[in-house]
């Protein structure tokens, strides 16, 4: 008898350690989640204050917003960087207008 309510004490123990250890893992697992989640905020938080700092020293310069960065991939295919592709092609070419507007 004795042995069997030691091997009851036994069995009740290493269930109580299995649990534990799958409280001890949800918590860690809770734990990172919460510092990465602290950790986009402080890296968002310090990517405002950069822009902050940087508009009110001057650091950035004026780039008119309604320009078109024409080197980007994605922008290429705009009408406004097709046409200063063919502005460009044309002068190279040679080809252009008089003060006129008559071809040469």
């Amino acid at each position: 008898d004795q042995i069997r309510a030691t091997e009851h004490q036994v069995d009740s123990v290493k269930y109580a350690v299995q649990r534990a250890r799958k409280v001890v893992s949800d918590l860690g697992r809770k734990m990172a989640t919460d510092k990465m989640i602290m950790c986009f905020v402080v890296l968002l938080l310090g990517g405002i204050v950069a822009v902050i700092v940087t508009s009110s020293m001057g650091l950035v310069s004026n780039v008119d917003p309604n320009t078109i960065d024409c080197s980007l991939i994605f922008t290429q295919t705009t009408a406004e960087c097709e046409a200063q592709r063919a502005e460009a092609a044309q002068a190279a070419a040679g080809v252009g207008t008089t003060a006129g507007g008559t071809a040469v």
